[in-house]
This record gives C-alpha cells, sequence and structure tokens, in this order.
C-alpha cells in the first residue's frame, strides 16, 4: 500500500496548480470614431456601409452589418444576412438607442448566428462623426470583425497574455511532474523491493 502512496503522490501534486479564467482580451476597447472623424474615414476603414437612415433634417445614420451565420456543427443552408438599422429617442442630438438588428438562418444542423453592427451618426452638413456605436451582440467576434473601427486596452490585452502564458506553463508543469512522478514512484518501488 506505501509503493502505491509513493506512486500517487507526485501525480496529485502535479494537479495542485489552479489555471486562471481568461480575461477578456477586448473588455474595456472602445469606438474609435470621435467628433474629428468623417464619414470618409469610416468608410476607408470599413468599406461601403450596409445601410443609412436619415435621423433628422441634418443627422444620417450610417450602419456597416457583420458577417454572420458562422456554422458551429452542421451545415448551414441559405444563411441571409443581417438587416437593420439604428433608432434614437432623441432626434436631432445623435444616436442615444438601441439599435437593433434582425437575421435569419436556415440550417440542417447546429447554426451559430452572430448578428453585430457599427452605427455611425454624421452630421450632413460637415461630414464628421456625431456618434459611434457597437450594437447586436458586442462579443470577441465582433470585436474581430470591427478590429479597425476599435481601439484595444492594452492592459486588457497583457492580462489576457499573461493568463494564456501562465495556463500553458501549469499545464507544461503538471505533465513534467505527472512523468517524474511516475518515475520516480516506479524507481522508489523497484528499490523498496
Amino acid at each position: 500500500m506505501k509503493q502505491l502512496y509513493i506512486l500517487l503522490f507526485p501525480l496529485l501534486l502535479a494537479g495542485c496548480a489552479k489555471k486562471e479564467p481568461i480575461p477578456d482580451p477586448y473588455a474595456n476597447a472602445t469606438v474609435k470614431y470621435t467628433a474629428s472623424n468623417t464619414k470618409a474615414d469610416v468608410i476607408a476603414d470599413l468599406g461601403v456601409p450596409s445601410g443609412s437612415v436619415k435621423m433628422s433634417d441634418t443627422q444620417t445614420m450610417y450602419q456597416w452589418n457583420s458577417d454572420n451565420g458562422s456554422t458551429s456543427s452542421g451545415t448551414a443552408v441559405n444563411v441571409s444576412n443581417s438587416v437593420g438599422f439604428a433608432s434614437t429617442d432623441c432626434i436631432g442630438c445623435g444616436f442615444d438607442g438601441d439599435s437593433t438588428t434582425v437575421g435569419k438562418t436556415n440550417s440542417s444542423g447546429n447554426v451559430s448566428t452572430h448578428v453585430c453592427h457599427l452605427s455611425v451618426v454624421v452630421d450632413d452638413k460637415t461630414d464628421h462623426v456625431v456618434s459611434a456605436k457597437l450594437g447586436g451582440t458586442v462579443d470577441p467576434k465582433c470585436y474581430q470583425h470591427f478590429s479597425n473601427a476599435i481601439i484595444i486596452d492594452q492592459y486588457a490585452v497583457q492580462r489576457y497574455n499573461h493568463a494564456v502564458e501562465n495556463n500553458a506553463n501549469i499545464t507544461k508543469r503538471r505533465k513534467i511532474l505527472a512523468i517524474v512522478g511516475v518515475l520516480g514512484g516506479a524507481g522508489a518501488i523497484a528499490a523498496s523491493n
């Protein structure tokens, strides 16, 4: 029985180090467009908008839709693009409401539909950005799609990279301890016989 403990002790030690949760690398990310930017700046980064709607006599809202309908398993059939526009409860003072984007997915299998968009309100006279906001499912996939339109918090990226590296090192140490434990335990058992 003592020999079994000698063999299992290093294996138990190998599992003691806990992996830390992986933080969001996009935490505190912000849309980069401000009043100093123009509609041309946004188009240069993202291309032609998916659509536009007049918000007031002086402002127009432009919207860029993300890619949607990524297959997680199974086969996607007729995955449509998302459509929809922002609305505001503050006409004339910029985009200040929640926008809704609707997408439809027909599938045979398991399809994860992703719907997010960037809405930018522009002053029609000056062509400068009044407000800009991501809407819909704002998650890592959305941030990746609109990577040209956001400013990433470097501290969040450092925390993410640290956690990933730390967890990879824990996995390596567990494997090494397990191998050393098995070899050392086997050697101790052989020596005790």
